[in-house]
């Protein structure tokens, strides 16, 4: 089995995209709007995360507690260090 993607739903697109482009390095392999409803597809060595920011889902996504991804950095600490200096909260 290989995984093809996953999907995360989110409150803000550009926000999401500053993050996964320039945080963790992903490229955007497709993007497309229609209305009500914006999708990006970014793309891992090994698989493609879409985002998916639909401005008539009425829940608001819980950010830290509804998302779960597992990554492999070679060092945690040097990550932790990296995140808080571009002012990201590590939960």
């Amino acid at each position: 089995m290989k995984l093809c993607w996953m999907t995360i739903n989110v409150n803000n697109m550009e926000e999401s995209l500053n993050f996964y482009q320039n945080i963790l390095g992903l490229t955007i392999k497709h993007r497309m709007e229609i209305p009500g409803m914006e999708l990006v597809f970014l793309e891992t060595e090994n698989a493609q995360i879409e985002l998916i920011k639909d401005d008539n889902n009425t829940n608001k996504v819980n950010i830290g507690t509804d998302i779960s991804i597992g990554l492999t950095v070679t060092s945690v600490d040097e990550w932790l260090v990296y995140l808080k200096e571009k002012n990201y909260e590590v939960i």
